[in-house]
């Protein structure tokens, strides 16, 4: 009576649709699907970050101290260094940039390890503010690239913000909250 049925005859018990008859599925022929393990491309993006904003927490904290304790001969030092751009500070005024140099390397280091902490555990708003951080620590590395240290920060940077998008990133931070799916057990039928 299949001759009658306008919409052909159902699969044979058992076969899940949109397979051909005969064909049944192996498990060992379904990938195995592991949503929730980070993507190495987001975890080399995340030590990246860290390994760099200590070193550069430690320059401001550097920075803070000899800010503190500069003596005469540190701030002579200082202008004698810049090719003119300081003659015109004297010692306090220097003190003072030293000091707001060191305070902000500081805490936008101590931010930037917070955020990439936060990377870790999927956080997709703390990985648009890793990027816009890493993205202005660029431009910062661009205008005193002329300085080793500038571009460390630089290639750290631009590796932290490709690696935050590639490798499974964007499909990671996508299932935020989202459970695995549960495959059937028992059954030949896709739904259960």
């Amino acid at each position: 009576m299949s001759d009658s049925n306008p919409y052909g005859s159902p699969p044979p018990y058992g076969q899940p649709y949109g397979q051909p008859p005969g064909v049944q599925p192996h498990p060992g022929d379904i990938p195995p699907v592991d949503r929730g393990r980070r993507p190495g491309t987001v975890t080399t993006a995340a030590v990246i970050t860290i390994v760099t904003s200590a070193l550069v927490l430690l320059a401001g904290a550097g920075f803070v101290i000899l800010g503190a304790v500069g003596s005469e001969a540190f701030y002579d030092g200082v202008r004698d260094g810049s090719g003119g751009a300081y003659d015109d500070f004297d010692n306090e005024e220097l003190q003072t940039l030293v000091l707001g140099i060191g305070v902000v390397l500081a805490v936008w280091s101590a931010g930037a390890i917070l955020l990439a902490v936060l990377v870790l555990r999927r956080s997709s708003v703390a990985r648009v503010l890793l990027v816009i951080s890493a993205g202005i620590s660029l431009v910062v590395s661009l205008i005193a690239i002329l300085s080793l240290v500038s571009a460390l920060t630089f290639i750290a940077a631009v590796a932290a913000i490709v690696l935050l998008f590639t490798g499974g990133a964007n499909d990671w931070f996508a299932r935020r909250g989202e459970a695995p799916p549960v495959l059937p057990t028992g059954t030949s039928q896709p739904w259960g």
